[in-house]
């Protein structure tokens, strides 16, 4: 007769650029700490290869988190899409600072405090 259950195990490869939790995507975002303070735009990559702008506002601190709904996983047996998640990191140089650049860096952060 032949007739019988067939089982289909499927295992979805990680991403290198998204985290996948159920339909929501999350990225993390690398920006400047000077583009944090001043703020910038960002392109931010999506599934399908294409990429969205992000508006990241001045004073931004480092683990802010943006969304951009329906830039996720399509659900199954449904017209819906998860989010995608934007996450603010900061770059930091590995490059000692000169004497005059943490000069600098001292009086801009004193002038933040008044």
């Amino acid at each position: 007769d032949g007739a019988g259950d067939l089982y289909v195990r499927i295992k979805i490869k990680e991403n290198k650029i998204f985290k996948r939790v159920n339909k929501h995507l999350y990225y993390e975002a690398e920006i400047s700490v000077l583009k944090a303070i001043s703020g910038t735009i960002i392109d931010v990559p999506t599934i399908l290869g294409d990429m969205l702008k992000l508006t990241i506002p001045a004073g931004t601190a480092p683990g802010k988190q943006f969304v951009f709904n329906g830039y996720g996983m399509p659900v199954i047996n449904s017209l819906s899409k998860g989010n995608l998640y934007v996450t603010i990191k900061f770059r930091m140089t590995e490059n000692k600072l000169s004497d005059k650049s943490l000069k600098i860096l001292e009086e801009f952060e004193k002038s933040l405090i008044k």
